[in-house]
């Protein structure tokens, strides 16, 4: 294998060699951003019981998500959470006549207090509750909004049929602020990427965390789900990429896997 990557590195141009790369890791769900948020959604809408489930939708923005969620369950509860107050009054005013969509305007963390968030501009998509260096415009705005734990909102006995996390960065924590409820949920999409560097958490802790609370996890790729039996420090890809979680005593996995 090392002299077959040397003999490469002579014949194939550098620039050439870094597309072929990026291709393969998109083909592995690695930096792979699906043109439609259906595509994600079908990946697991059979697992998925179609009346009377409980959806969460963790950081909804304008709420694209939670929009296909209802159309295709809509005899099921949608709890959204956005903390950002213009993007909130958006939601409210979109939302006011569907009794089945219950909104939050605070932000899903580990602690209970305030803090800052920042952002570009109002209703800014990149907020996060970390400084992201990398954004040329950068999140010069702060908006003070309220953090709670999950854990706090729900009622120990709720099944959470499926949640959707896009935090910005604050994914695990989220997660930390789930507790002993995170039995309760059956499956959780999680997005992954350049924001986790800015929070200081790596995949390893996503990998952990799952593993210890007995949940199968995930990548997605552009044509199935890639099932992830062990770390591997080359998975530590930091764009973006989405994962899920399925809880193994919640549901009965019949989806399209590869190992």
């Amino acid at each position: 294998m090392k002299n077959l990557a040397i003999l490469i590195s002579y014949l194939i141009p550098v620039f050439i060699r870094k597309k072929i790369l990026t291709l393969f890791s998109l083909s592995l769900g690695k930096g792979f951003d699906f043109q439609s948020l259906n595509q994600e959604i079908n990946f697991f809408e059979k697992l998925i019981k179609k009346e009377n489930s409980l959806f969460l939708d963790i950081g909804a923005n304008k709420g694209k998500y939670t929009d296909i969620l209802i159309k295709k369950f809509p005899a099921s509860k949608v709890y959204v959470f956005e903390p950002q107050k213009s993007l909130f009054k958006f939601l409210k005013k979109k939302y006011s006549k569907n009794n089945n969509i219950k909104l939050f305007n605070i932000a899903i963390n580990h602690e209970n207090k305030k803090i800052k968030l920042n952002v570009r501009f109002k209703g800014d998509p990149l907020g996060s509750l970390y400084k992201r260096k990398f954004l040329k415009n950068g999140l010069k705005k702060i908006e003070i909004v309220k953090c709670q734990r999950l854990d706090k909102i729900l009622d120990s006995n709720q099944i959470i049929d499926f949640a959707k996390i896009d935090t910005e960065g604050n994914e695990m924590n989220v997660l930390k602020g789930i507790g002993k409820l995170i039995y309760n949920f059956k499956i959780i999409q999680i997005e992954f990427g350049g924001t986790w560097i800015d929070s200081r958490f790596f995949y390893r802790d996503l990998y952990e965390f799952f593993k210890y609370k007995n949940f199968f996890l995930y990548r997605m790729s552009p044509n199935k789900l890639i099932k992830i039996d062990e770390y591997n420090e080359k998975d530590e890809y930091f764009t973006f990429t989405n994962f899920i979680a399925i809880n193994n005593k919640q549901v009965f996995i019949t989806t399209n896997a590869q190992n």
